[in-house]
């Protein structure tokens, strides 16, 4: 019996600063970081790895961002 995932697949991008934040100041990011996540990717993800059979059932974009969450889910199988 497969495990069902129904929820969210996203692409996040985090972008990493180290100074004190100000108000109403702007920031320069030079450097930033991708990864697919949210909850039930996560959680399909998971069961997966612990090599239970998963599905995740979400609506993936058909952008760049939905190509980069395909592709990562096609890395983990």
């Amino acid at each position: 019996m497969a495990i069902f995932c129904v929820g969210q697949a996203v692409y996040d991008i985090t972008a990493p600063y180290t100074g004190p934040l100000q108000a109403n100041q702007k920031y320069r990011i030079t450097k930033s970081h991708g990864c697919s996540g949210a909850p039930a990717l996560n959680a399909a993800c998971l069961c997966s790895k612990w090599g239970a059979p998963a599905e995740l059932v979400a609506r993936i974009g058909n952008d760049p961002y939905g190509t980069l969450v395909r592709a990562d889910l096609d890395a983990t199988a």
